[in-house]
């Protein structure tokens, strides 16, 4: 979605194989290369601000602009030409296009929309056996410009379905809620959505985190972040079970803390789940079969 980080995401990437850094998951990676950008959203000063908070070696990270008053347009001729002739002169470990909808006017929608400009790209890396990484956006939801939670699938990829299926590996960033508010700098999820290249990885986790005096760095994560989860009904009697018998100055009959809970609005079933659930946190004082037994808390004294 818009505001994800995809370009920074890509930047990162940039970095890494210009300065031989390891790969966001720990692989080690031993080969510095150049990289070329074409800027397609025609922003270079944002790009070239980043790369400078980033100690990028910027006689590696080739930027490829539009002619004076022209949109870059991919699917023209002397455009393709001019990438094919940077491709084929700095030998490019990465090639990286940002974004898919700013580099052709044709449209996404169709086949015939995309076909001619897909199979170009491939061509490239084919003939030149290098990687590129086209920078895609997803369906908006409901006009909204970013929704949480969201976790992205195939179908949710804006235009033809031709564009995933060209690609050798398809991967997603999403924003993760994990609290009850929604907080579009919380962090990101990436995974590989689709590749026929390997085994899916497992997924990181990606923070956005700010640099000083200015700028925003990621940080990865080997863990992807879960997303927030609204309580149920047993998770707050668990919670309120648990309060109950630490605060207890003594071990509680079931029946007293059942009791104690139709106050509360829980059943009798939902407390016997709870007790379940708090496992060895809740001691039986007689044995659960016996009509004398108590429930303490692990850290109270029996009586």
């Amino acid at each position: 979605m818009p505001g994800a980080g995809k370009s920074l995401l890509a930047l990162d990437l940039c970095r890494r194989i210009i300065h031989a850094m390891p790969w966001p998951d720990g692989t080690p990676n031993h080969e510095q290369q150049n990289v070329i950008y074409v800027d397609g959203e025609m922003v270079p000063q944002i790009l070239a601000e980043r790369a400078e908070n980033w100690n990028i070696d910027l006689t590696r990270l080739y930027l490829m602009l539009p002619n004076p008053n022209d949109c870059l347009d991919l699917t023209r001729h002397e455009y393709q030409e001019k990438l094919r002739s940077m491709v084929s002169a700095l030998h490019p470990g990465l090639v990286v296009i940002d974004s898919l909808s700013s580099i052709q006017p044709k449209g996404e929608n169709s086949v015939e929309d995309v076909r001619s400009l897909l199979a170009y790209l491939n061509d490239l890396a084919r003939t030149y056996q290098t990687s590129i990484l086209l920078i895609h956006h997803l369906r908006k939801s409901g006009g909204a410009q970013m929704r949480l939670p969201f976790d992205m699938g195939i179908d949710d990829f804006r235009g033809s379905g031709h564009i995933i299926a060209m690609a050798r590996s398809v991967m997603g960033l999403a924003v993760v809620q994990t609290g009850p508010d929604v907080d579009p700098n919380g962090p990101r999820k990436f995974r590989v959505i689709k590749t026929n290249l390997c085994a899916p990885p497992s997924p990181l986790g990606c923070e956005l985190l700010p640099m000083h005096p200015t700028g925003v760095t990621l940080h990865w994560n080997q863990d992807a972040p879960d997303p927030y989860k609204p309580p149920t009904k047993q998770d707050e009697c668990i919670e309120w079970m648990a309060d109950l018998l630490r605060n207890a100055e003594e071990p509680m009959r079931p029946s007293d803390v059942v009791e104690e809970a139709k106050n509360e609005g829980y059943s009798r079933p939902l407390v016997y789940r709870a007790r379940r659930a708090l496992g060895s946190q809740v001691e039986d004082t007689e044995g659960n079969q016996s009509p004398n037994n108590k429930w303490a808390w692990h850290t109270c004294k029996r009586q």
